[in-house]
């Protein structure tokens, strides 16, 4: 889990200079700085405290935009801040399910006999989803298998992404409360996960008035054959 007292500008910095450093090319890497250490740090210090990452909200950065749009940045800028900003936030701390810490205990032990069996042709993309000779997965191939998946199961056709949304809708059902779900899946806004809460409470109220419709029509059916519960009817 990300430190409770981490400040959003060491969490940017961070993303900039060990997360994205290696992973992206120079002359974006450098866009990237310029717009974090001379605009989004130096605001962010100054104007609002050095806030920590968990008490970030929407409204912080609207009001970034605003200060450096009166400031004479243009909105097309902006839209770069804000492209970066949203890039960093999207890096986030989760804890390792027991289940998962296993599955990809797997995968590494695999990985390492791949590369002993490929040597030198083995590519060292540093992904966990990959082909044995350690090139990724695309996105169209993942897209074919996870349509493949679901019809194989007779499950109703979805998007992969739409996952997110099932595994919202399940949490709900089971009790977490929207703020657990709207860390969870990395939700700026909890009027996001609002939304979800909103089509699964429909459905809940549904699934409870179908129940309720069933308890009467069962009583109503006692009452119309009472012979039939052990009870003898009047004389």
């Amino acid at each position: 889990m990300l430190p409770q007292k981490l400040s959003f500008t060491t969490f940017l910095l961070d993303w900039l200079n060990n997360v994205i450093k290696n992973n992206v090319e120079t002359i974006t890497w450098e866009s990237y700085e310029l717009v974090i250490t001379k605009h989004s740090v130096p605001y962010m210090r100054t104007q609002l405290n050095d806030i920590p990452l968990h008490e970030l909200q929407p409204i912080h950065l609207q009001r970034y935009y605003e200060f450096k749009l009166a400031s004479g940045l243009s909105g097309n800028t902006l839209r770069k801040h804000h492209a970066n900003i949203k890039s960093a936030s999207s890096y986030r701390s989760l804890p390792l399910m027991e289940k998962i810490k296993e599955y990809l205990e797997i995968i590494q032990e695999r990985q390492k006999q791949n590369k002993k069996l490929y040597g030198n042709d083995y590519a060292k993309s540093g992904f966990v989803c990959c082909w044995p000779n350690g090139s990724p997965l695309k996105s169209e191939y993942l897209n074919h298998k996870f349509k493949q998946l679901l019809s194989e199961n007779d499950l109703p056709p979805i998007r992969f992404h739409d996952l997110r949304h099932s595994i919202a809708s399940y949490l709900l059902k089971h009790g977490m409360s929207l703020k657990e779900i709207q860390v969870w899946l990395g939700h700026a806004d909890i009027g996001t996960t609002a939304n979800i809460y909103s089509h699964v409470d429909t459905e809940m109220k549904k699934n409870t008035a179908q129940k309720i419709h069933d308890l009467f029509s069962k009583n109503k059916s006692k009452q119309a054959n009472p012979a039939k519960e052990g009870i003898e009817p009047d004389e």
